[in-house]
């Protein structure tokens, strides 16, 4: 099993994220404060707080975006 992702490092990016420009919705905190870390313990923590905003909007509009 690899490492678990830490939740604080995971909302610190999207913290992060928002500091250099990018919109990121406030369901995407409320994701990240509970989704399973296991589903993303896989990833950068950097891309792991973009796919979380990522699947808050998809979630929020009730659609995925377009790719």
């Amino acid at each position: 099993m690899g490492i678990v992702m830490d939740r604080e490092e995971l909302i610190a990016e999207l913290q992060r994220l928002e500091k250099y420009g990018f919109y990121v919705i406030e369901e995407a905190y409320e994701l990240a404060a509970r989704i399973d870390l296991s589903v993303i313990s896989d990833m950068p923590v950097s891309t792991a707080a973009l796919v979380v905003s990522q699947k808050a909007i998809e979630m929020k509009f009730d659609q995925p975006s377009p790719r």
